[in-house]
Order: structure tokens, then sequence, then C-alpha cells
């Protein structure tokens, strides 16, 4: 699979972190929710803060839109629900 198997590795610019907090703006800005829930996991178990994640999704609202950014909040409350009860 291209996105995993070519994109991912290739950690000399862009690190795991980075391409994880990457791919969740991106996920959230298409409003794609069930990847984007992927994305959120993906992040948070590369180190990525719920922190940055919500400051990730301001700046979308900035530039993609409110509508988009309100739509996309409701997945990352619901991965940091599920990390912090330990699932």
């Amino acid at each position: 699979m291209h996105t995993f198997g070519d994109a991912w590795p290739r950690t000399d610019v862009l690190d795991t972190r980075t391409r994880a907090l990457l791919s969740v703006t991106i996920a959230a800005t298409l409003g794609t929710l069930e990847p984007l829930r992927g994305q959120l996991r993906i992040a948070l178990n590369n180190g990525v803060s719920p922190e940055e994640i919500v400051e990730a999704l301001i700046h979308i609202e900035a530039y993609a839109g409110a509508a988009r950014a309100f739509e996309g909040y409701q997945a990352p409350l619901q991965v940091f629900e599920e990390k912090a009860k330990g699932a």
C-alpha cells in the first residue's frame, strides 16, 4: 500500500510524529471522520499530545472553516476518552 509502505517510512525530513499530526489535519479537513479516528490513534501513539491536536483543529477552523473544524471535534473527544480508559 503506497500510503504506509512508501510515505510513512520517509523519516529523513519529516519524522513519524510530524507525519501523524499532518495526517490528522488532512483527515479533519477532508471531513473523513472514521479515518480521522484512526489517524488520531496513530498520532497519540506516536507522541502527539491531545493539546497539539486541539491546536491543530483550531488552526483548521481558521483556514478550512468553522463547520469543518466543529465536525472534527467529536472524533478527538471520543479517541481521547478511549485512550484515558485504556482502550
